[in-house]
């Protein structure tokens, strides 16, 4: 717990390289991310050149442009991408449709697998003392075309990589906002359900 409380989104980055053993074992985590019916739908595109970063931080300038249209955040501002010229390295996921769960609505579930395998490389590369997110702001298209992605298949996102400059604080919403019980609306009583954690520190509520 105390590992995912410590997660969070790494604006910038330092300086420093990625050792490749760290490189290794963030992949290593992330194929061994569960999927349905263990299809393993999810590819790995390493990025290190620095042209294509560069041009990667040009397709994240586009998409910025385009949500500032909407949403005045933008404008001002804010993003959820790091400098990719800056960044040591990159991570793009992308899956491939035909390798999703063949129940009604499998169809979504190589994009699962593919939030699997970042959840998994996030915390690994946090226990390696790395930062990194997945970004999932972009004209898919054009980061498919950039790294040569099958047509058909689809961008989980990209994440950047490296020993974190910053770390941007979470905040979540109280589990009685979230929790309900058997049905939704139905308040869920934690206190008589859980009268253990009365003697436990509590979870922070971020």
């Amino acid at each position: 717990m105390e590992a995912m409380l410590a997660l969070g989104a790494c604006p910038r980055f330092t300086e420093d390289r990625v050792d490749p053993v760290d490189l290794f074992e963030i992949l290593r985590a992330g194929q061994w991310a569960p999927s349905a019916g263990n299809f393993q739908p999810v590819r790995y595109v390493v990025l290190r050149d620095r042209e294509q970063l560069g041009r990667l931080e040009a397709l994240a300038g586009e998409s910025r442009a385009i949500s500032a249209h909407w949403f005045p955040r933008y404008r001002d501002g804010f993003s959820e991408h790091p400098d990719w010229r800056d960044v040591p390295v990159a991570i793009a996921l992308i899956a491939d449709p035909t390798k999703g769960g063949p129940h009604i609505h499998g169809e979504a579930t190589h994009v699962h697998a593919g939030g699997l395998a970042a959840q998994n490389m996030s915390l690994m590369a946090h226990a390696l003392g790395l930062g990194t997110t997945l970004v999932t702001h972009w004209i898919e298209e054009k980061v498919k075309v950039l790294i040569d992605c099958p047509r058909t298949w689809d961008l989980v996102g990209v994440m950047p990589l490296g020993v974190p400059a910053e770390r941007v604080p979470r905040r979540r919403p109280s589990r009685s906002e979230i929790v309900f019980q058997d049905a939704y609306g139905r308040a869920w009583d934690a206190a008589r359900e859980f009268p253990f954690r009365a003697s436990v520190s509590p979870t922070p509520e971020i």
